[in-house]
């Protein structure tokens, strides 16, 4: 702590002290005194706890060449006196509660080489009276609340090698005339609002540039192509572009730039291969963050061995950050080997890699955070894993992972956070995780893993985070230790009554959700005690009896479901949590009015949907009567329903088979009616003669003129068609079918005389005197008579040799 209390006043008494170091301690205030000090060059109070303004006697001390208050509670504005102190070379602010805009009067400090205002919150623009410093090398304004535009007069200050104004509120673009400090090797603009280009010209006239960074900005277009290589080859180091709106590809100027210490390009919009060419050889790259870009493979986005053998050489590479490029490809069975020992943290979170994990990651022995999720990953967790003793943060989730979690887990005995969900892990959670004592986040939902949840996993003093639902555990609720924040044990086939001391015992608790379960038995009390509580989802269990009244403690309450389960009695209670956004009582058996006021005013009948014993304006119901279901909904109706509809499904059933058969007997008593005439002498009946006439072969040549042309109507696929007048005057339409063999016809009158002869009613079908009249015809048709007709039950046919083409 050092010294304590306000500096003596007696110090003025020093009158040729030339420095004065008063730095690290605990010292309050300063005396008025000081000012008495005229000899004084060196004055060193940072690091204490003083506060109040800037003292005003400082002003006075006229030969001051160095000053520095950082690192203290001052605050209130920068006093314009300070700019008479014309001998003062260094001045250092920062870190200090210093509010206000830079004085003008600063630049009257024209012999001043450092300016460290650094970590206030002075406000304002940059004061053009800066640009006249021009012996400045080094200026820091960052993590202030700076606005307006940087100055293009910056460019005056050509001594300067270190410019800082990151962490402002700055706007506009980068002005091209910085790139007339030749001598500037660290350019920090980052957190800003600034858009546009960057300068093309920095990268080429700025020679001894080693820091460049712009990141978290608005700045857009291509990073620049040219760069004075051949001297940047040796100074630049540390590119820093994340969070803009960048395109296009990496500079391949880079690639010569040997000392490459970190390169970020996180968060912007470039496509580009991997950069295996940039980065091979770099071996004191340390830090290399692609992720949110477009970054893809070789070989068409499936070869990731060139990139992971770049790396290879990278003796000093510790973080990868390569999440949601879209590379694809699969991770090189020895990566372990191929990558550093020395790295610590990979992220390939979010691409299409495929494949399973290498069997020997676990040579990586440094690695602290390993993040392979929402990828493609195939097969099972590697057991090397396990003894990677620095291991903290293991997330692989979102993959299609199979078998069980190595039962060696606890042997990574730091591990803080274990995500495993989203894949196709079984089996149960081995006992060896209830020895992972620094374990704060676990989870394991969505997989197929089964049996008890183990209980030494409330024995972890610092769990806080718990998701194991949207499994197959079977079982009771677990202890769970005072310091959970959030569990989640829902869509399992979990059972019992809930434990009333457990659920007593999650003070700083958040998110509870058991839905989904076999829980019964009331809901306890002591939920009230969970006064962090913003969630609570009990639904789609068979819990009963009533919602505590000390429910409406839940001031912080935001979200109550506890639809689908035969919870009773009235829901008042909960008209004291004011934050309640969401509610859900749905069938349920509740009863009473529903509140129109407080937090009840943002529901509606969706809320209490399936609870007939609830009334009120909401759910549309009235009060102080039985409610009285309506007509559709009464027992006696439904059982008329169901007689009426069967006695309905019989008539019409009756109807149709009375029709069929009325069909059937009509089409016998037709062919009977054709036929009847066939009987007798080989002539037909006078029904058959008037509705069929026999006509001669001779009668339709004469009726048509011998089929000539001028009687042709058309032309069809099955034959010709003629109009023709018969000797009583009748017009006919006489079709001459389309007949290529002789054998044809007389299998097709075959054919028919046989049907016509075994037809089910004996008077529909021919005499023996009838068939051997047709039998007779056909003889004679096939022995060449061209006269010869047959008879046919759907009208007549006239077929003749001489139709025969």
């Amino acid at each position: 702590m050092g010294i304590s209390g306000a500096i003596p006043q007696a110090i003025g008494e020093l009158s040729r002290l030339r420095i004065l170091d008063v730095s690290n301690n605990s010292f309050s205030g300063v005396p008025a005194s000081i000012g008495n000090l005229t000899r004084l060059q060196r004055l060193f109070m940072n690091n204490n706890r003083i506060s109040g303004a800037i003292p005003p006697a400082v002003s006075d001390l006229s030969q001051l060449r160095n000053l520095d208050i950082s690192y203290n509670l001052i605050s209130g504005a920068i006093p314009p006196a300070l700019g008479g102190l014309g001998q003062l070379h260094s001045l250092n602010i920062s870190y200090n509660n210093i509010s206000g805009a830079v004085p003008p009067s600063i630049g009257n400090l024209t012999l001043l080489t450092d300016l460290i205002m650094y970590k206030n919150i002075i406000s304002g623009g940059i004061p053009l009276a800066i640009c006249n410093l021009t012996g400045l090398s080094e200026l820091d304004m960052s993590s202030n609340d700076l606005t307006g535009q940087i100055p293009a007069e910056l460019s005056n200050l050509r001594n300067i090698g270190a410019l800082d104004l990151s962490n402002n509120q700055l706007h506009g673009g980068i002005p091209p005339s910085l790139s007339q400090l030749t001598g500037m090797y660290y350019l920090s603009l980052h957190q800003n609002n600034l858009s546009g280009h960057i300068p093309a010209d920095i990268f080429l006239d700025c020679t001894i540039l080693g820091v460049m960074d712009l990141g978290s900005n608005d700045l857009s277009g291509e990073i620049p192509r040219m760069a004075s290589s051949d001297t940047l080859a040796d100074t630049f180091a540390v590119l820093n572009l994340y969070s803009n709106r960048l395109t296009g590809t990496l500079p391949r100027w880079l690639a010569n730039c040997s000392f490459l210490y970190m390169l970020d390009v996180e968060n912007n919009l470039l496509a580009d291969e991997l950069p295996a060419s940039i980065v091979s050889g770099k071996k004191y790259l340390r830090y290399l963050h692609l992720s949110n870009n477009q970054f893809w493979s070789q070989d068409g986005n499936r070869n990731l061995e060139p990139f992971f053998a770049a790396l290879s050489n990278c003796s000093w590479l510790q973080k990868v950050e390569a999440g949601d490029v879209g590379m694809g490809g699969r991770l090189p069975s020895r990566l372990g080997a191929m990558l550093p020992r020395d790295m610590w943290h990979l992220n390939l979170e979010l691409n299409s890699i495929e494949g399973p994990i290498p069997a020997d990651m676990g040579d990586v022995i440094n690695m602290t955070l390993m993040n392979l999720s929402s990828n493609m990953l195939n097969g099972t967790i590697p057991t090397s894993l396990c003894w990677l003793p620095g291991l903290q943060q293991l997330v692989l989730s979102n993959n299609a992972l199979t078998g069980e979690i190595p039962a060696c887990i606890g042997n990574a005995t730091h591990l803080g956070e274990l995500d495993l969900s989203g894949n196709a892990l079984s089996g149960s959670i081995p006992g060896s995780v209830g020895t992972l004592v620094q374990l704060t986040h676990l989870f394991l939902q969505r997989n197929r893993l089964s049996g008890a949840i183990p209980a030494s996993i409330g024995r972890h003093a610092g769990l806080q985070h718990l998701d194991v639902s949207s499994n197959h555990f079977t079982g009771v609720i677990p202890d769970v230790v005072p310091s959970i924040v959030t569990l989640n044990l829902s869509r399992n086939q979990l059972g019992g009554k809930l434990p009333d001391d457990l659920i007593s015992n999650m003070p700083q608790v958040q998110t509870i959700d058991l839905s989904w379960n076999n829980f019964t038995g009331a809901i306890v009390a002591g939920l009230a005690d969970c006064v962090k509580l913003t969630v609570l989802d009990l639904s789609h269990n068979s819990l009963s009896g009533v919602l505590p009244a000390s429910l409406g403690n839940l001031q912080s309450l935001e979200k109550l479901d506890v639809s689908s389960n035969s919870l009773t009695g009235e829901i008042q209670s909960l008209a004291k949590c004011t934050k309640l956004k969401y509610l859900n009582l749905s069938y349920n058996d509740f009863s009473g009015v529903v509140p129109t006021t407080g937090p009840f005013s943002n529901f509606t009948i969706l809320s209490y949907l399936g609870n007939r014993r609830l009334c009120g304006p909401v759910v549309r119901r009235g009060c102080g009567t039985r409610h009285k279901r309506s007509w559709y909904q009464s027992r006696k109706f439904l059982i008329v329903l169901c007689v009426c509809s069967a006695a309905l499904a019989f008539a019409l059933t009756i109807l149709c088979v009375v029709s069929v058969r009325k069909i059937r007997e009509r089409l016998a008593a037709v062919r009977e009616e054709m036929f009847r005439g066939r009987r007798s002498g080989g002539g037909s009946s006078p029904v058959m003669k008037y509705k069929y006439p026999r006509i001669t072969y001779r009668e339709l040549v004469e009726a048509t003129e011998e089929f000539s042309a001028g009687r042709l109507v058309g032309t069809g696929s099955y034959g010709r068609v003629y109009r023709g007048t018969l000797r009583d005057g009748t017009m006919v339409a006489v079709k001459t079918p389309k007949v290529r063999r002789m054998s044809d016809v007389a299998i097709s009158e075959l054919l028919e005389l046989g049907i016509l002869c075994t037809q089910e009613q004996a008077s529909a079908r021919p005499t023996m005197m009838d068939a051997a009249d047709d039998l007779d015809r056909l003889k004679r048709y096939l022995g060449g008579d061209t006269t010869a007709t047959f008879a046919s039950s759907l009208g007549f046919s006239s077929t003749t040799f001489e139709d025969i083409g």
